[in-house]
């Protein structure tokens, strides 16, 4: 009897037991152990060279860059240049890419770890990244998802899934992506340092100018002309700022000259002349808020290597109209009150 009692038990009990692991797998999703340390992209280091096209797709915005004449450019940005070195780093992340474990392989809970496809809701918005070779062929097809802290310096946990394929996986690398089309840029405009300036004239709508200048290179300080009756400036060296303006002179954001409308804007012409001979003509508007410029040069000199920098800067400056910050504008557009003492 009292056997029949203890068989009756164990049998109820392993009855409760396998009901609560049936209804508890309901929720939860087995995952696979999965020896870690595996590159993610098998194969991509190898042929890092045979990608020729990247594109990224976001919820609102998709971007390609595409190697041409061994540049890279951004195709929604007009072709302009790609920062190679943006490019370089987000290649290299991806084929660095190990995976620590597998993740989930249904849908549904793809939102969680953000590897939902581009468009789908989920905790945060997946990205997608493509790259292909030269003929079209797909190289790499992978959903980026959440990241992760990570206890490897300079590196993070990010949940990813290839493409087309149910597994999700928490892999460790870093993968570097810019916020927006322009942050993939070469913001750079021109870099022509302060000590090669030897004047800059500036020219206004209003017809006023303001002229400033150096006899000699080894000059301290940029003189004013013109200077009023009795007018003082404020320091000797005012006028020298105006000289530096094109000194790592960079851009917000790059607009296709052919398509730019100046809507007959009131324009700002600047001239800077070098001392060996170059010319670069600078012209500005302002308009709905924002700041335009664009450049040419030229020169009267026969030295080759001038002539060499100013096609260069014209290769470099024909295609393009660059919107720059209200702070670098306002050094463009300076008058001659700007640099004088006021009374009192």
């Amino acid at each position: 009897m009292k056997f029949d009692k203890i068989a009756t038990i164990l049998l109820l009990t392993l009855l409760i037991a396998g009901a609560a692991f049936y209804f508890s797998g309901q929720e939860m999703e087995k995952v696979e152990d999965t020896e870690g340390g595996v590159v993610f992209l098998p194969g991509l280091l190898s042929k890092i060279n045979q990608v020729a096209q990247v594109a990224v797709t976001e919820k609102q915005t998709s971007t390609h860059l595409m190697l041409k004449d061994d540049r890279w450019i951004v195709q929604e940005k007009a072709g302009y240049d790609a920062e190679f070195s943006k490019v370089k780093e987000l290649l290299l992340g991806l084929a660095d890419l190990k995976t620590i474990e597998s993740k989930t392989s249904k849908p549904e809970n793809y939102g969680r770890l953000g590897v939902q496809n581009v468009g789908d809701d989920g905790d945060v918005d997946s990205r997608q990244i493509q790259l292909l070779d030269k003929a079209d062929n797909v190289m790499a097809n992978l959903i980026v998802g959440k990241s992760k802290g990570s206890s490897v310096p300079g590196t993070s946990s990010i949940y990813v899934r290839r493409f087309n394929e149910a597994k999700s996986w928490l892999v460790n690398g870093k993968i570097n992506i810019p916020n927006s089309q322009v942050d993939w840029l070469n913001k750079n405009i021109i870099n022509l340092n302060a000590s090669r300036i030897q004047s800059v004239e500036i020219q206004h709508p209003d017809d006023s100018q303001l002229l400033i200048s150096k006899k000699d290179k080894a000059d301290k300080n940029y003189s004013v002309s013109n200077l009023p009756e009795k007018a003082e400036l404020k320091s000797e060296s005012v006028a020298n700022s105006i000289a530096s303006v094109l000194q790592n002179l960079s851009f917000d954001e790059v607009l296709n000259r052919g398509k730019f409308q100046t809507d007959n804007a009131e324009i700002t012409q600047v001239i800077f002349k070098t001392f060996n001979g170059l010319q670069l003509n600078a012209q500005l508007i302002s308009k709905d808020e924002k700041n335009y410029l664009w450049l040419d040069t030229k020169t009267t000199s026969s030295d080759e290597s001038v002539l060499k920098e100013s096609g260069d800067l014209n290769a470099k400056f024909a295609l393009w109209v660059y919107e720059i910050s209200s702070s670098k504008a306002t050094s463009f557009q300076k008058k001659l009150e700007d640099l004088l003492k006021t009374e009192g």
